[in-house]
Parts: C-alpha cells; structure tokens; sequence
C-alpha cells in the first residue's frame, strides 16, 4: 500500500461512505455515482480519477472530491 491509498482508506473513503455509496472493484479502483458527473472511478494509488459521464480524467482525485462531490469536507 502506498501514501495515497492509505490517506484513501483512512480519510477520504470515509467520508465518501458516509455520503455515496462507493464500491471497491477487482482492478483495485473505485467508484460511486454522482448526480451531476455521474458514475466516477477513483484510482487511489495514482490520485487520479475518471468522471465518465464526460470521459474526463483528473489527476487531483482527492482536492476534486472534497472541494466539489463531499458536503463535508475532509480538510
């Protein structure tokens, strides 16, 4: 497990748990649906993200969902 999966585990999932239901998947991402960008896969060990509604990939997973998805921030 490297640094940014752990602050995954440990911070953001938690928070997006308490929000969104979020599901692990076998390639080791993540995702959850949300009703402005639709379904979103998080790829926590690189800090990026795929919003596939718009085909839309960020490399700033984690300020992206606490400063835009989360109602409750993180930081």
């Amino acid at each position: 497990m490297n640094i940014n999966e752990g602050y995954f585990k440990k911070v953001v999932l938690q928070h997006l748990g308490l929000e969104y239901d979020v599901y692990k998947r076998e390639n080791g991402s993540y995702s959850f649906f949300h009703h402005k960008y639709g379904p979103i896969d998080i790829y926590p060990k690189k800090n990026r993200m795929l919003l596939r509604w718009g085909n839309q990939w960020r490399s700033d997973a984690f300020d992206f969902i606490n400063e835009r998805i989360l109602t409750e921030k993180f930081k």
